[in-house]
């Protein structure tokens, strides 16, 4: 899918018509302005195995297993 770098502003235009006409100038207004306030929610943490985590220089979490001389 090639990314698109141009809008098409009438159809951009035509949408923000139909919601203010919707829900009114004020309310749209009013969540735009409390939107740039707004943080985004943190990034969720990456489930890294033992192996990553022992290169970037971190704790292993658990064993995951059992150890090798159990399975001789």
């Amino acid at each position: 899918m090639t990314p698109m770098t141009h809008f098409d502003r009438s159809a951009l235009r035509g949408r923000l018509d139909d919601i203010i006409d919707t829900h009114g100038l004020w309310p749209v207004l009013r969540a735009l302005i409390a939107r740039s306030f707004r943080r985004d929610p943190p990034v969720p943490p990456l489930g890294l195995n033992a192996h990553l985590r022992r290169d970037i220089g971190l704790e292993p979490l658990d064993e995951g297993g059992p150890g090798w001389d159990l399975l001789r």
